[in-house]
């Protein structure tokens, strides 16, 4: 008489690995979720410190960071704006200035420079979502206002970059840091020149244009700070 076959698992034992590996699937989704809250969480951070930083420069310069007509009077190796209040994205490269002036009047950390395409570290912050920016572009809703921007760079001089963020990270950081709307408030979610149409209704939409619902980057932010 043959021996039966005793190879292979039993249901019990398949159960088992069927169980284990959930609960790996489990724990790295559950791991990706915290780095994504604590990726939130310090770009919000980053944004009220250079609005902190921002503001107080205007205090004590009486003059916009990035904009200041004489900065290289107080600051050497900087570059002078215009003076018309508004960051420019243009051939005075004022958005390039504002990290120069920041960094130099001891706001930030860093040092910056006015040379290259927008990259970061070299001449921005940089964002756990790209890089930081401040612009007056674009216009919201027929006003022209200072923002303070996250972006991915584009090689370029940037005007303002394209989408870094997906909608639903974009919302969660609407709801930390604002009213969770992509077109009220401060915070505003804007599709960049890439995947259009994709991170919320239009960029001029009436007040209250909520955020779409997919996981494709789609989004820039603009942070209002003035």
């Amino acid at each position: 008489m043959k021996k039966k076959n005793t190879n292979g698992f039993t249901i019990i034992e398949l159960s088992i690995v069927i169980v284990i590996i959930g609960l790996i699937i489990a724990g790295v989704t559950a791991g990706i979720s915290l780095v994504n809250s604590a990726k939130l969480a310090h770009t919000a951070s980053e944004l009220r410190k250079f609005e902190v930083a921002y503001s107080t420069f205007r205090s004590q310069y009486n003059a916009i960071p990035g904009d200041m007509k004489n900065a290289s009077s107080y600051f050497s190796g900087v570059g002078n704006g215009n003076g018309d209040a508004l960051i420019k994205n243009n051939l005075v490269f004022e958005h390039y200035f504002v990290w120069q002036h920041l960094s130099s009047a001891g706001l930030i950390p860093g040092s910056y420079t006015n040379l290259g395409s927008v990259q970061a570290y070299l001449n921005h912050p940089a964002s756990d979502f790209g890089v930081f920016g401040v612009i007056s572009d674009p216009i919201f809703q027929g006003k022209v206002r200072n923002k303070l921007a996250i972006a991915k760079t584009n090689n370029s001089d940037c005007s303002w970059c394209n989408s870094s963020m997906t909608p639903i990270d974009a919302k969660n950081l609407d709801v930390k840091m604002d009213d969770g709307m992509a077109s009220k408030g401060r915070l505003l979610g804007v599709d960049g020149g890439n995947n259009a149409g994709s991170c919320s209704a239009v960029w001029n939409a009436a007040p209250g244009s909520n955020y779409k619902v997919n996981s494709i980057i789609a989004c820039r932010m603009f942070y209002l700070i003035q």
